[in-house]
This record gives C-alpha cells, sequence and structure tokens, in this order.
C-alpha cells in the first residue's frame, strides 16, 4: 500500500509540473481575413487585376503582462513565366498587445497582375493564322502571418499547407 501510496503521488507531482509548464508558455493566437478588389475586365482583355490585403486580429490570452508584439505578414505568388512561387510582398507592424485583449493589423494593400494565356490573331484574308501567347506576371497564391516577441516565434497562420512547407524551408 505504501508504494501504491507514492507512487501516485509522483503521478500526481507529475501532472502538476506538467501543468505549470503548459500554462506558464507565452503564445498570440492570430485570426486572419484576406479581403480584395478585382478590376472587371472585358472579354477581349486578357490582363487581370487583384488587389489584397490582410486584417489580422491578434489576442494573447496566455501572456502574463503587456509585450510588444511584431506582426509580420506575407504574400507569395505564382510567377507565371517561371512557374514558381515567390514571394511577392511583404509587411510588418509592432503592436502594444495586452494580455486578454486583442489588437488588430490591416496589412497593405498588395496587387497582383497578369496577363491570362490566349492567342492573338496573326496575318489576314481567309485562314487568319492565331498565335499562342503565353501567361505573363504575377498571380495570388496565398500568405503567411507570424507573431514575434524579441525575435521568438509565438503565433503563426498560413493560408494552405503548401505555404507553410515554404515557410519551413527558409
Amino acid at each position: 500500500m505504501k508504494a501504491f501510496l507514492s507512487s501516485l503521488t509522483i503521478l500526481l507531482m507529475s501532472l502538476v509540473i506538467a501543468t505549470t509548464r503548459a500554462t506558464a508558455s507565452d503564445n498570440v493566437t492570430l485570426q486572419v481575413n484576406m479581403k480584395g478588389t478585382q478590376k472587371s475586365h472585358a472579354a477581349s482583355n486578357t490582363n487581370e487585376e487583384h488587389h489584397r490585403w490582410l486584417e489580422i486580429t491578434a489576442s494573447g490570452m496566455s501572456l502574463d503582462q503587456a509585450k510588444t508584439v511584431t506582426i509580420e505578414w506575407r504574400f507569395f505568388a505564382d510567377d507565371l513565366s517561371t512557374g514558381k512561387v515567390i514571394e511577392h510582398a511583404s509587411g510588418s507592424e509592432a503592436l502594444e498587445l495586452q494580455p486578454g485583449r486583442p489588437a488588430k493589423v490591416q496589412g497593405k494593400d498588395t496587387v497582383f497582375s497578369y496577363v491570362r494565356q490566349h492567342s492573338e490573331r496573326s496575318g489576314g484574308g481567309r485562314r487568319p493564322v492565331y498565335k499562342k501567347v503565353d501567361a505573363a506576371g504575377f498571380r495570388y497564391h496565398g500568405w503567411a502571418v507570424t507573431a514575434r516577441v524579441d525575435g521568438k516565434t509565438l503565433g503563426e497562420a498560413y493560408s494552405n499547407r503548401d505555404i507553410a512547407n515554404k515557410m519551413k524551408e527558409n
């Protein structure tokens, strides 16, 4: 019986220690909403232009005191000329985050413009010849947001798993 009680005491002590460590960690929760507009195009116009920005809400429910948090955001685009995903725009803003109180940040308007793949008529006459024009420019791919305090990442959010993997590679 004595061995059982000492084992139970050790188990309870380790649970208390594990719980204490979990609640003492700093954490910033990020909620990100992407907003945007699109410039209408006519049927004969192959140019696309999209404006995107992020509305970010950060909350530090587990923070023990007010801290200056740097919110960093990045937009990624498909480079239609090379077929690769690239970082298209980025920015950051510092804000004073109070424990239990959310703070809002709005990212800058970012323009993604590109020309869709299309064909153009070349030559006249009865049998016109059409040549293919490849797509070019930068099309929206995704976003990433991180919250940092003194260089330490306390929160992160991604639009998709592809972007999360790309950020972890860097």
